[in-house]
């Protein structure tokens, strides 16, 4: 009996070791980023930033390196697969933290290269994803003061509170559920590289608009703010309002809550929808003095803030109407709350009306900046 219990117990011990040793981690070559273009036959390139680890023989410290690797074939497994013919260890991607596609390959279609994304176990789900019109060996090569490897730094990018306002935190796995959804449309964010002294810089330059696993349109900082307005994502901004009293000037006012509320009927031949965006501010700054000591003069700034709010998304919304793009999913919306009403054409039966309330709180007595 005991010798039956020592059997089970070391067969057991198997199955508990650890996922890798030491010797195990020098085998290794761990993927943070991966880059995918296409050439041009529309043939996948891949890109991919690797950490390297080297150990003394004491094993009691360690060195990392970074390095960039490429591969090319007509499928992304091929590519990846032909990366690995060139490499002493096989690279490993459970670790990647973010998926950079060029502009031209989210132009030609993200379908063509997600499925392996999806299908193979060792690929993340929670990776976010970016697009960027730059070079993917220059972005992946990039020097970020902050952080060596590009892809933990685009991570640790994303979970910046401050970033939210004009940037989004879709992640791949929430883009797979949502391009099951008919005429989805979903936003990610646009990479882009920008030169400074004495170090370049990676930043979010705006969002990018995918329409059924397309590249079909780009917002720039200020649109993205205000799809964030619209959609409720907008926790932390601004608005830049005109100065109730100096033509040529501003104020600005900081948003410090942001809730909406969408509400959509059937009216038979149309479908009215109702969007409340209620907004809290702050007094931020002002390029001319102002006073804001009565509800009067507090309820002026509060009305160009509303103006100013309700114009830009409307305008946004008219702007991809006009090319047939669902920017704010309202068929989404629609279908959610009546799953057997007809999609087709859809939006030209919809009344969209967007309703803005602004809270100012506070003063304008000067404050800690943060």
């Amino acid at each position: 009996m005991k010798k039956v219990i020592l059997a089970i117990a070391l067969i057991s011990t198997n199955f508990l070791m650890g996922c890798f040793n030491y010797n195990d981690i020098n085998k290794v070559i761990f993927v943070t980023a991966i880059g995918i273009d296409i050439d041009k036959e529309n043939r996948p390139i891949v890109y991919a930033e690797a950490f390297l680890t080297n150990r003394n023989i004491t094993e009691d410290k360690g060195t990392e390196e970074k390095t960039i690797f490429k591969g090319t074939g007509d499928t992304i497994f091929e590519a990846i697969r032909n990366i690995n013919l060139g490499t002493s260890y096989k690279l490993n991607y459970s670790q990647n933290k973010a998926i950079i596609f060029s502009k031209r390959a989210a132009e030609y279609g993200l379908d063509n290269f997600i499925d392996i994304l999806d299908r193979d176990q060792e690929f993340l789900m929670r990776q976010y994803m970016f697009v960027t019109s730059d070079d993917l060996m220059d972005v992946l090569n990039t020097k970020v003061v902050e952080e060596n490897f590009v892809g933990i730094f685009l991570t640790d990018l994303i979970l910046n509170y401050q970033i939210q306002s004009k940037g989004s935190k879709l992640r791949f796995d929430e883009y797979l559920v949502n391009r099951q959804m008919e005429s989805s449309v979903d936003l990610i964010n646009f990479l882009e590289k920008t030169k400074h002294t004495p170090n370049d810089r990676l930043t979010i330059k705006g969002l990018a608009v995918i329409q059924n696993d397309k590249l079909v349109g780009e917002l720039n900082p200020k649109e993205a703010k205000y799809y964030n307005f619209f959609m409720g994502t907008l926790k932390v901004g601004d608005i830049s309002i005109p100065h109730p009293e100096y033509e040529d000037k501003f104020i600005t006012l900081e948003v410090i809550k942001n809730r909406t509320k969408l509400k959509v009927f059937d009216e038979g031949e149309s479908i009215n929808i109702y969007k409340t965006i209620n907004t809290s501010v702050s007094f931020a700054e002002a390029q001319e003095g102002v006073k804001i000591s009565n509800r009067e003069e507090r309820e002026t700034i509060e009305k160009y803030a509303e103006k100013e709010i309700k114009a830009r998304c409307r305008k946004l919304y008219e702007k991809y109407y006009a090319k047939d793009i669902d920017i704010y999913n309202l068929k989404r919306e629609i279908s959610i709350r009546y799953p057997k009403k007809d999609l087709t054409d859809i939006l030209y039966n919809v009344n969209l009306y967007i309703d803005v309330n602004v809270n100012l709180e506070g003063s304008s007595d000067v404050t800690d900046f943060y």
